[in-house]
């Protein structure tokens, strides 16, 4: 029997949505895509563990294959890649077969307090088996840092700003264009795309702001995505369990004039197993498109409603 993602359980909601056709049940999938890879490349910057040390990692779920498929084939390839690289206890440092990576300065907060700018620059970075390739710069302005471990505790905060960073699909060379829309919160003198705030050294709360714009190689647009936190998530983690206790991501869908917004309550996800464990979930679907369902998670399985339809799947974690 073939074992579903919490991924391919969003499908079902997207195309259960009222009004949809394949090619909008592709866009709504996109949408939630969206939402977590922003979720994911924001994380996996950012080591909120003890040890203070940034560094950066590689995110799985950070890019859908950029290609030009039918909805049914990118089911499979859409599978596994909800909330992987911010779960894992250990994630994989970053290796380019081919192209560079580096941190400016370097990479540790050791002997640092107060406010600690890194640079990170990706060029021509080709990972993921060669799938992607990376360019652009990340800012990662940390600012409020403790002098000694651990560095990152209540009222620290970090700004994650992007320029010119693209992630391109080396097979086809379509790429996504990520910036940022914060002009409040900067890094570097670029806009942010996230802001971190610590509450505790085992707790933050995340407010996104970003536009995430999928190209063809020829320069057509693809997506363009923008991404908030209408209300800001309040996120604890520790050795076992990540869990976003409240708030919501929304993402606007503005070339199909659609939403769809996601809002948690106490949804604890295994670091080992990459696995739901406890909480629940809305989906909320509006303007051209329109629907709403839930989720509720229980070790590894999702219970869900959406309009006259219910049942239950099974992960398959990681």
């Amino acid at each position: 029997m073939k074992i579903f993602t919490t991924a391919m359980l969003l499908f079902v909601f997207a195309g259960c949505a009222k009004n949809t056709s394949d090619s909008a049940s592709s866009d709504v999938s996109d949408a939630i895509e969206s939402q977590i890879a922003t979720l994911n490349s924001a994380t996996s910057d950012v080591n909120a563990g003890n040890t203070g040390t940034a560094v950066a990692y590689l995110s799985p779920g950070e890019q859908r294959l950029l290609e030009r498929q039918t909805f049914g084939q990118r089911l499979g390839e859409l599978a596994d890649r909800l909330f992987d690289s911010s779960l894992h206890a250990t994630a994989v440092s970053v290796s380019c077969s081919s192209g560079s990576f580096t941190d400016t300065p370097s990479t540790s907060f050791s002997g640092n307090s107060g406010s600690v700018l890194v640079t990170r620059q990706w060029n021509n970075c080709t990972g993921d088996l060669g799938v992607f390739k990376r360019n652009g710069t990340v800012y990662l302005q940390f600012s409020g840092l403790q002098g000694t471990s651990p560095y990152v505790q209540n009222a620290a905060t970090l700004v994650r700003a992007t320029s010119g960073l693209t992630m391109t699909r080396t097979k086809t060379g379509n790429y996504v264009d990520i910036s940022g829309n914060d002009t409040t919160n900067q890094a570097s003198s670029t806009n942010g795309n996230q802001k971190f705030t610590w509450t505790s050294n085992t707790a933050y709360t995340l407010n996104i702001n970003e536009t995430r714009t999928g190209k063809m190689a020829s320069g057509a647009t693809l997506f363009r995505h923008i991404v908030t936190t209408p209300t800001i998530l309040s996120v604890s983690f520790g050795n076992a369990t990540r869990t976003i206790q409240s708030g919501s991501i929304k993402i606007a869908h503005t070339l199909a004039n659609f939403d769809v917004t996601t809002t948690f309550s106490n949804a604890v996800w295994s670091t080992s197993s990459c696995q739901p464990v406890s909480g629940s979930a809305t989906v909320t679907v509006s303007g051209s498109i329109s629907g709403t369902g839930t989720l509720k998670f229980n070790n590894g399985t999702i219970d869900f409603t959406y309009g006259d339809t219910s049942g239950s799947i099974t992960t398959s974690g990681c």
